[in-house]
């Protein structure tokens, strides 16, 4: 008898027949009855693993579409493949450690899982870890002193049906977003992503009656604007700042953080807003064309 891996060359509408046939048997664990494709899959893995098909069904699990491995069936892989682990435990703390036969002489620091580990992953609400804390903890122990040290006797294969159960799908929140609005935060992120060029060097500064260039005043807007917050805005919109003003102000503040003014979005002052920026861009728009 040999322990080599044997390489299954049917077609696979006949292994498919024999899943079949399989999942028929009353002798199967439950969760394969009647069900040839996870009959498959567990053969399939097991092939990977170098073990028998029946070997394979009783120590494989497909758990959410995944085969998962008993943690004793890692044991039992990380053993056959040379090394030696060593698991200890009770019902409050286990660990684990594996010393790898290619480097026997490095004697890691052993994988520690407790209770109260196990309660801030919020592991401990199923009935399994009430009633069997201490062999929970032990496979927990077990499986990442496997995925940790001993990664090519696992195969990949690196979870447990437990761990594999408990792994929560991503809750993923699509929000509608008016198109008016991503239109608006578009242009706002235009506006802030091209920087305005440097006046040309022959440009005639023009001076108010009080001998303050057009220039220095757009500076000394732009330096308070840069600083704008969402006060800011309402109060320069209350003040009945030019709105060429507050345009640039928005496009100074909103700079880096574009959603700072969404709670505007249905108020007067944010159309108002909106209505200033718009004009601005086309301002800014016509002077680059």
């Amino acid at each position: 008898m040999t322990n080599e891996i044997t390489i299954y060359t049917a077609p696979l509408d006949d292994r498919l027949a024999y899943a079949g046939e399989l999942a028929k048997s009353s002798l199967l664990p439950e969760a394969y009855r009647g069900k040839p494709a996870n009959v498959l899959v567990a053969v399939e893995a097991g092939q990977a693993l170098g073990v028998s098909p029946m070997q394979a069904i009783q120590s494989i699990n497909v758990i959410k579409g995944r085969p998962a491995l008993s943690a004793e069936f890692m044991s039992a892989l990380v053993r056959r493949a040379g090394h030696k682990i060593r698991v200890s435990g009770n019902d409050e703390r286990a660990e684990a450690v594996i010393i790898r036969s290619d480097d026997p002489d490095y004697v890691p620091d052993p994988i520690v899982w407790t209770m109260e580990r196990a309660q801030r992953a919020g592991l401990t609400k199923s009935d399994a870890w009430r009633k069997y804390p201490a062999a929970m903890l032990k496979a927990r122990a077990i499986s990442e002193a496997a995925r940790t040290w001993a990664p090519d006797a696992i195969s990949g294969f690196s979870y447990t049906p437990e761990e594999v159960d408990s792994f929560a799908p991503e809750s993923v929140t699509v929000e509608a977003v008016p198109v008016a609005a991503q239109v608006r935060r578009s242009k706002r992120r235009e506006a802030t992503a091209t920087p305005r060029e440097a006046a040309p060097a022959n440009t005639v500064e023009t001076q108010d009656a009080g001998g303050a260039s057009a220039s220095s005043r757009e500076a000394a807007e732009l330096d308070w604007a840069r600083h704008m917050t969402e006060e800011h805005l309402r109060e320069a919109i209350a003040a009945g700042l030019p709105d060429d003003m507050i345009a640039s102000g928005c496009n100074y503040a909103t700079s880096g953080r574009t959603n700072n003014f969404d709670d505007l979005a249905t108020s007067e002052e944010y159309a108002k807003f909106d209505a200033c920026l718009v004009r601005y861009l086309s301002a800014n728009t016509q002077d680059q064309g």
